[in-house]
């Protein structure tokens, strides 16, 4: 499966992840490029942050939540 994509992590909550996604997409959106933001974990206050700077919803990746079939094919549709 060939999508491109990026991965940010971070060792804890609070650590800039989201700010430095939201700026990624931006980034991103500026040069073109369509931008579509996932989440992994039962937050709801981040998605609503990247859907608003990517104007695109945002998925959950969660495996523990979802299972697997379901997160793959939440990503790839």
């Amino acid at each position: 499966m060939k999508i491109p994509r990026i991965v940010l992590a971070g060792v804890t909550s609070g650590v800039g992840k989201t700010s430095i996604t939201c700026s990624i997409i931006y980034a991103l959106q500026k040069r073109g490029f369509s931008v579509q933001p996932f989440k992994v974990g039962p937050d709801y206050i981040d998605p609503s942050y990247l859907t608003s700077i990517s104007k695109n919803d945002t998925y959950n990746l969660d495996v523990w939540l979802m299972g697997q079939k379901q997160v793959l094919d939440s990503f790839t549709s």
